[in-house]
């Protein structure tokens, strides 16, 4: 994406527009691409580098006004740290998909709750699925 926020939120449009055509052609979302909750997933970036997060928050401005005026709600896949700044946008997120690795492997007592870096009352109202488990990374390959 752009480090130029106005670009940003333009491409953030794009992508929505994008996901909702591609969610309507496949049954996920009504015909006009309206009626579905679609996710970003934005992967970690420097939340201190300033440009850069300007940048991430207006694509995601521009995401979820989008996906809004397409008639969908709009998600977002990322870290606690991005996803509590994302509260002060003027479009927010509908709904998050932390990730935060606490578990090795599936456990049914996993929660959504206790992300780092992010409240437990931000996205309170079943808002919220979670990433609690994955692979080590290692040399570019995920390990299981």
């Amino acid at each position: 994406m752009s480090a130029d926020p106005a670009t940003a939120r333009a491409q953030g449009v794009a992508e929505a527009n994008a996901a909702a055509d591609v969610a309507a052609g496949l049954g996920l979302a009504d015909p006009d691409g309206s009626g579905a909750i679609l996710y970003y997933d934005m992967e970690y970036y420097n939340t201190t580098d300033a440009a850069c997060h300007a940048a991430v928050k207006a694509f995601v401005s521009g995401w979820t006004a989008q996906l809004h005026a397409r008639g969908s709600l709009a998600g977002v896949y990322a870290t606690g740290s991005p996803l509590k700044s994302f509260t002060t946008l003027s479009d927010v997120p509908d709904a998050i998909w932390p990730a935060h690795w606490i578990f090795s492997s599936y456990n049914a007592g996993a929660t959504v709750w206790g992300v780092y870096s992010l409240l437990d009352d931000l996205w309170n109202d079943h808002q919220r699925i979670r990433q609690y488990t994955g692979g080590t990374w290692r040399r570019g390959a995920v390990s299981r």
